[in-house]
């Protein structure tokens, strides 16, 4: 990504100083990198545009083309084209435009081609053709040294051919195996140098082989890996890639669970990059774990469809209603906010504030459903931020008035009292008798027609505050708010379950190596025994000899008195009274040594 506004800098100067040639190479250039950097694809779209046409008219057709081809590419994510994965739209034609380079012995084009159709193959589950793409593409690699594609095409070309694992015979599997590991080694060194752009290919493409090698524990561990790397480093594709390939993982598992969350986060990347026709195409393959999501959706249109009838009528209306009908609009992005929320907290605090904004209140309280009973989990009042409690139960809660709740809990309906001292229902409420609000609105979150939580809110300070538009448009957040919930909450088990698969995992793989170790002990005991034995056997032999050595020096002394200098200064700095002293505790300190040695 650091590469980006130099190419543009180099472009710019080449469009000025009239080297069109190299102004075009860095346009080019510009357009693969931002695509493999994972640079959103509207705005790249766009300026792909731009550069095609001016070199167009700049009469640089073969700078055009090469950049057509990048184009071409990103224009069939942002699913323009009919089929994702082939060459065939208006910026670049695979039958039209590809032999003209051929013919002119152009390799370069052929490179920039080959290695976007490998990409694309992959993406959207046409392996045959990825492999075909790849084997391609290596007669070409030549042109293209030194270029970010390399890494690329060693990447998808070892996911492709891991893919096709399960599909072949046992010697082509061993030849699969061989080629990831000659690509995983180039990677390895490059992610040594540039881990920032490498490590997270490196380490996803390890995942996929540990897969196909039914080692789950060191597959996890790799996805997990090439995730937070990928993320870290702004490679939203590449995230999304291995999300994806992680939910498959889990899938093939039968963690259904797992898989969703996975599978949702990898949905949520593709789209967050601009890829419409990868999102689609995850939406036709997995709808067993999208259904939350195309619910979401569904909500979302019902909300744009309710914004446009009230938008519609309000030019009949007074300006109250032009009111109401600008808050549809916030709550449409209001809408989008709480769809795009999956971890519980935050999505709590982010409903409530949208409620408290937009409702007609000016307190909010939000009740869950736990096992089967409701509890107050959130509130929020007016100029305050929202405050998360610790699941109080409903009949323990001072925030809300109880006799409500539990109608709108049996009745699955909203419930509206426009004014409380005026109204015979719930007279006797405790809540209502002592805080007397004026307006009273109870709305139920409903998914899948299973009550999983109730809003309630209220209006101190005018009556009838809670109008039928604002009723309504409260039922599709509620619809909006059930999907969600349900989504996070989802996500949390799924967490959950996460992290107890990985420490079961943990556990399996500490037993293992307990039990290695202990074979290991067992070994290593023997081997010292050995040595030991030999030790024990042999201090009294070294010790009868050390004496004797001593008995002889004694000779010599009493013997030669008038030894020469040197002789006298070595025997006596062997200090034989300082060893004759201490020599039966190193003895001793050695017997005791080796007893223990042995009995360990």
């Amino acid at each position: 990504s650091n590469t980006l506004p130099l190419f543009r800098e180099g472009y710019q100067s080449g469009l000025e100083t009239g080297d069109l040639e190299w102004g075009g190479i860095c346009a080019v250039l510009y357009l693969m990198h931002a695509w493999f950097a994972g640079k959103e694809l509207n705005d790249l779209s766009l300026e792909g545009a731009a550069f095609c046409v001016q070199f167009a008219q700049l009469k640089q057709e073969t700078m055009a083309k090469q950049g057509a081809i990048f184009q071409q590419a990103i224009l069939n994510l942002l699913g323009t084209s009919t089929v994702a994965w082939e060459f065939n739209g208006d910026s670049f034609s695979e039958a039209e435009h590809l032999p003209i380079f051929l013919q002119s012995g152009n390799q370069t084009a052929p490179c920039y081609f080959y290695v976007s159709k490998l990409v694309l193959c992959y993406l959207f589950g046409q392996i045959d053709e990825a492999i075909a793409a790849a084997s391609t593409l290596e007669s070409y690699l030549g042109a293209a040294t030194g270029m970010s594609l390399i890494p690329v095409f060693h990447t998808y070309d070892s996911l492709t051919h891991l893919a096709k694992y399960s599909q072949v015979s046992q010697a082509e599997q061993e030849s699969i195996l061989q080629r990831v590991t000659a690509n995983q080694e180039k990677i390895k060194r490059w992610a040594d140098v540039a881990p920032a752009n490498q490590l997270h290919k490196y380490h996803l493409v390890e995942a996929e082989k540990y897969r196909v090698l039914s080692q789950k524990t060191a597959a996890i561990e790799f996805y997990d890996l090439a995730i937070k790397e990928a993320k870290e480093n702004g490679y939203i594709q590449d995230e999304a890639i291995a999300n994806e390939l992680t939910a498959k993982f889990y899938l093939d598992w039968s963690k259904d669970k797992v898989a969703q969350a996975y599978m949702t986060e990898a949905y949520y990347c593709y789209a967050r990059w601009g890829a419409k026709a990868k999102v689609i195409d995850l939406e036709k393959r997995y709808p067993q774990l999208l259904a939350p999501i195309l619910q979401q959706r569904r909500v979302a249109e019902s909300l744009e469809k309710t914004m446009a009838r009230s938008t519609i009528t309000s030019t009949t209306k007074t300006s109250t209603s032009i009111s109401e009908a600008l808050d549809l609009a916030t709550l449409l992005k209001a809408s989008q906010a709480i769809s795009g929320e999956i971890e519980l907290n935050k999505l709590l605090t982010t409903l409530l504030e949208i409620v408290i904004a937009n409702a007609g209140a000016d307190k909010c309280v939000l009740l869950l459903k736990e096992d089967r009973d409701l509890k107050v989990v959130a509130l929020v009042a007016e100029g305050q931020s929202p405050q998360l409690l610790p699941s109080i139960p409903l009949e323990s809660s001072l925030d809300v008035a109880i006799s409500l709740i539990n109608t709108v809990k049996r009745t699955l309906s909203p419930l509206v009292i426009p004014n409380t001292r005026t109204s015979s229902q719930f007279t006797a409420d405790i809540y209502l008798q002592k805080h007397q609000p004026k307006s009273v609105l109870c709305s139920p979150i409903i998914n899948q027609g299973q009550l999983i939580g109730v809003l309630y809110l209220e209006n101190n300070l005018t009556v009838g505050a809670f109008t039928s538009e604002r009723i309504e448009v409260l039922n599709l957040i509620c619809s909006q708010a059930a999907i969600s919930l349900e989504n996070a909450r989802l996500y949390q088990a799924a967490q959950q379950a996460l992290t107890e698969l990985k420490e079961a995992q943990l556990t399996i793989v500490q037993s293992e190596k307990m039990s290695a170790l202990g074979n290991l002990v067992a070994g290593v005991a023997h081997e010292i025994n050995n040595p030991a034995g030999f030790l024990s056997g042999n201090i009294q032999p070294a010790l009868d000899y050390i004496n004797d050595i001593f008995g002889l020096l004694n000779i010599v002394q009493e013997k030669h008195p008038q030894l020469h200098p040197e002789v006298q200064e070595t025997i006596e700095a062997i200090e034989l009274d300082y060893i004759r002293e201490d020599l039966p505790k190193l003895v001793g300190s050695m017997r005791e040594g080796v007893k223990r040695i042995q009995e360990i």
